[in-house]
């Protein structure tokens, strides 16, 4: 008897555990969809641009904040936007343990989006030459460079709208 007792509390435990693991997979489930950074309805793929920051990078983080006056969430992991000119503010930040709070800029860029292509924002922070880069790629053609930005030099302290963007 007391064995089924037992059985019946790791079978009640085991569908807790299970309903939470659910419930945390629905929370982050909206994160991993694109955002919709344009009014009006929902267009088709070759109608639209596709926006995303460069999450490959080992020690330097790249984070879209705004876009064409759009807020951006933290765990956005692209963004949808009409073709046409296009304004994005982004955070570039040196990842590493020490040196996270004094190497962080912020930068705004203006480009051309064509409809149907996806591109990619990179950030690059040089610590030794005190120097911050940004630049856009389109993603069907690597390497070429649709719009870039330099900051020389960034101050070694965080600017107030990157502290807040976190």
């Amino acid at each position: 008897m007391s064995s089924l007792n037992f059985d019946f509390c790791k079978r009640v435990g085991m569908l807790r555990v299970c309903t939470i693991a659910f419930l945390f997979f629905l929370l982050f489930l909206p994160a991993c969809t694109p955002m919709k950074a344009y009014d009006g309805a929902v267009l088709s793929s070759d109608e639209i641009s596709v926006i995303r920051p460069d999450m490959e990078k080992a020690f330097t983080q790249v984070r879209i904040l705004k876009i064409n006056d759009y807020a951006v969430g933290k765990l956005t992991p692209s963004l949808q936007v009409l073709p046409g000119q296009n304004t994005i503010s982004v955070q570039v930040t040196l990842d590493h343990p020490y040196l996270r709070k004094y190497f962080c800029f912020c930068e705004t860029l203006t480009f051309e989006a064509a409809p149907g292509e996806s591109y990619t924002v990179y950030g690059k922070i040089s610590p030794l030459l005190v120097t911050g880069y940004i630049w856009v790629e389109r993603d069907r053609a690597p390497g070429q460079i649709v719009v870039e930005s330099i900051k020389t030099p960034i101050p070694t302290k965080t600017y107030p709208h990157c502290k807040i963007a976190g």
